[in-house]
């Protein structure tokens, strides 16, 4: 019996990573489905401001924003596709066998990992919205917006990269 990390279609398939091009078709692919279903964008950090308002109307406080129920009641499905994408990289981490928990090197890196959590929900919160709606679903309207992040994405990450080498 062939363990399942030495079949072949398992190492092509999962084991192995996807190209760009099969990766890019993939999103694109995602991305239509997404659209047709739930007839918004993709957009994740999004959903993460109706908590506030599902548990308004869950508790009976009132709600300070006129749309407060409705929207809170449209949040469900973004919120549902969340938590499918942590359980899916879960799963895609769990499956290609490279799973392993590792300690915390130093008290900085700790402080390193949480500010830059707290930046990146700053960013998000101030912008409304993340990476993927200013970026993956703004390019599929043409948007001249989507390139202008492109571009400032870029130098971020590069600015970012060179920080991380400094200080980690």
């Amino acid at each position: 019996m062939v363990k399942l990390h030495e079949n072949e279609r398992y190492k092509k398939i999962i084991a192995s990573p996807f190209s760009y091009l099969t990766g890019a078709v993939l999103l694109g692919i995602l991305n239509i489905v997404h659209y047709i279903m739930l007839e918004s964008g993709w957009s994740v950090t999004g959903a993460f401001f109706y908590f506030e308002d599902i548990w308004k109307n869950l508790s009976g406080t009132a709600c300070d924003r006129l749309s407060c129920q409705e929207n809170a009641m449209l949040a469900v499905g973004p919120n549902i596709r969340n938590l499918g994408l942590l359980v899916g990289a879960l799963i895609s981490v769990f499956t290609c066998a490279r799973f392993k928990i590792k300690g915390i090197r130093s008290t900085k890196q700790v402080i390193a990992a949480a500010a830059g959590g707290l930046l990146m929900g700053y960013g998000a919160g101030t912008a409304g919205g993340c990476n993927i709606s200013a970026f993956f679903t703004a390019a599929a309207s043409l948007s001249l917006s989507a390139w202008i992040f492109l571009i400032f994405l870029f130098a971020g990450a590069f600015v970012g990269v060179k920080l991380l080498y400094k200080f980690l």
